[in-house]
C-alpha cells in the first residue's frame, strides 16, 4: 500500500509538473503573439517616428555646422565632443515624442475603444501588458539606433573615428526610454484617451518639468539648485548626452543661462552612473506598479 501511495504522488507531481511546464509555454506563446501583433499594428507610427528622428538630425546637422559659427560657439574637437552635440540637442526630445506616440495607446485606447479582450479575456491583462510594453520598447529601440547611426556616420566623415563611448551613451538612451515609457504607461492607466495621454506627457515632461529648476532657483526655495534633482526623472536623462565627454563637474551654469539672460543659474548638469542607473531602475519600477495597479482596479470597475 505505501509503494502504491508512494507511486500515486509521483504520478500527481509529474502532472504538476508538466501542467506547469504547458501553462509557462502558454504563457510565453501569447506574449510572443502580443509582441508582434503590436509591431505590425504600429509599422506605419515607426516609418513615421524614424521621419521624425531624421528631420531633428539634420536640424541639429544644421546648428553645428552653420548657426554656431554665427553665434561664437566654438567647434568640437573630437568625434566624441561631436556626438554629444546632436544627442544632447534634439535627441531627447525625439525621444520623447516617440515613447509618447508608441506607449500612448497602451492601456487608455483598450478602454476607450472597448475592445473585446477587456470583455471577453483570452488573455491575461499583466500577459497582454508585458507583450505591448516589450513591442514599444523594441520600436523605440529601433529609432535610437537608427539615430545613433547617423551621428556615427557624420563623427566618422569629420574625424575618421567613432569614440566608443557611443556605447556608453546608447545603453543610457536605452535605459531612459523605458523609464519615458513607464510614465507615459502610467497615464495612459487612468487617462480617457490615447491622444490626451500623448499631449499630457510630452507637455509635462518637456516644459513643466525643465521649468522646475528655474522656478525652485528664482523663488529661493533651492538656492543655485545646489541639490541633485533626483526628483525629477528626466534629470537622470542627462547622462545620454554627458556620457559621452563626461564632463569634470557636474555642477555648473545652465548652458543656455537663464530667462532673458539674466542673473546666472547653476544646476546638476549630469547625474553619475550608479546615481542614474538606481534612480532609472526605481522609476521605473514605481511607474509600472501604479500603472499595473491602476489597470486592475479601472478593470474591476468596468469602465
Amino acid at each position: 500500500m505505501e509503494q502504491i501511495r508512494i507511486l500515486k504522488k509521483r504520478e500527481y507531481e509529474d502532472t504538476e509538473v508538466k501542467r506547469q511546464k504547458i501553462g509557462i509555454r502558454r504563457d510565453l506563446i501569447q506574449i510572443a503573439d502580443t509582441i508582434t501583433f503590436e509591431l505590425k499594428k504600429n509599422l506605419k507610427k515607426l516609418y513615421v517616428m524614424l521621419f521624425v528622428y531624421f528631420s531633428l538630425f539634420m536640424l541639429s546637422f544644421a546648428m553645428n555646422e552653420f548657426l554656431w559659427d554665427l553665434m561664437g560657439e566654438f567647434a568640437p574637437t573630437n568625434s566624441a565632443t561631436l556626438m554629444s552635440n546632436y544627442i544632447g540637442g534634439f535627441f531627447t526630445m525625439a525621444l520623447l515624442i516617440s515613447c509618447a506616440t508608441f506607449a500612448g495607446p497602451i492601456i487608455a485606447e483598450d478602454f476607450y475603444r472597448q475592445t473585446g479582450n477587456l470583455l471577453f479575456p483570452k488573455i491575461t491583462k499583466s500577459k497582454l501588458l508585458i507583450g505591448r510594453l516589450v513591442s514599444n520598447y523594441i520600436l523605440n529601440a529601433i529609432c535610437i539606433v537608427f539615430f545613433y547611426t547617423l551621428v556615427s556616420i557624420i563623427a566618422f566623415i569629420k574625424y575618421g573615428e567613432v569614440s566608443t563611448t557611443i556605447f556608453n551613451s546608447i545603453g543610457w538612451a536605452l535605459l531612459y526610454t523605458m523609464v519615458l515609457i513607464s510614465f507615459v504607461t502610467f497615464l495612459s492607466s487612468f487617462m480617457k484617451n490615447a491622444s490626451f495621454t500623448i499631449i499630457t506627457s510630452i507637455f509635462f515632461v518637456l516644459i513643466v518639468m525643465e521649468m522646475i529648476p528655474f522656478i525652485l532657483a528664482y523663488s529661493g526655495a533651492l538656492k543655485n539648485n545646489e541639490i541633485p534633482m533626483f526628483f525629477l526623472f528626466n534629470y537622470f536623462g542627462l547622462i545620454i548626452g554627458q556620457s559621452l565627454a563626461m564632463p569634470i563637474e557636474r555642477y555648473g551654469p545652465l548652458p543656455q543661462g537663464g530667462f532673458g539672460g539674466g542673473e546666472e543659474i547653476k544646476t546638476w548638469l549630469t547625474p553619475n552612473e550608479l546615481g542614474a542607473l538606481l534612480g532609472m531602475f526605481i522609476y521605473i519600477l514605481i511607474f509600472l506598479s501604479f500603472a499595473y495597479i491602476i489597470y486592475r482596479r479601472r478593470q474591476s470597475k468596468g469602465e
